[in-house]
């Protein structure tokens, strides 16, 4: 009887390690991807805060600082996340300053019971003063 609850106790507690190591894997990657995410925005910030105040606008509206994932590797020079997507906006349109927000998409997960859309959303004002 004794041996049974010993075993009890210790096969509980090795599952409950097991499923904490699992968690922070997941967690890595999670965190991981966020960080690529973050990057990928701050790149097409980058890219917008050195173009021209007057040619800002029509750019966005081009849709020039726009990738999907097959465009990430190219214009990014970055691996992308599943089912990446950059967008650059301007959300309350033409203005001094101007905001433009960038806003990075991705699938966070790449097996189907755990997949979750994920964004984030960058934000700045660009002034041509």
């Amino acid at each position: 009887m004794e041996v049974m609850v010993a075993a009890l106790l210790l096969s509980f507690t090795l599952v409950s390690i097991l499923v904490l190591f699992i968690n922070s894997l997941l967690m890595n990657q999670s965190n991981r991807n966020l960080t690529t995410a973050v990057a990928h925005g701050q790149l097409v910030m980058e890219r917008i805060r050195d173009t021209s105040f007057s040619s800002v606008a029509g750019r966005i509206n081009n849709a020039t600082w726009n990738y999907n994932t097959g465009d990430i590797q190219a214009n990014l020079n970055s691996a992308p996340l599943v089912n990446e997507t950059v967008v650059a906006a301007m959300p309350n349109g033409i203005g001094d300053p101007l905001d433009v927000t960038v806003t990075v998409s991705w699938d966070n997960q790449t097996t189907s019971p755990l997949m979750r859309r994920r964004s984030i959303v960058l934000r700045t004002q660009l002034t041509e003063y």
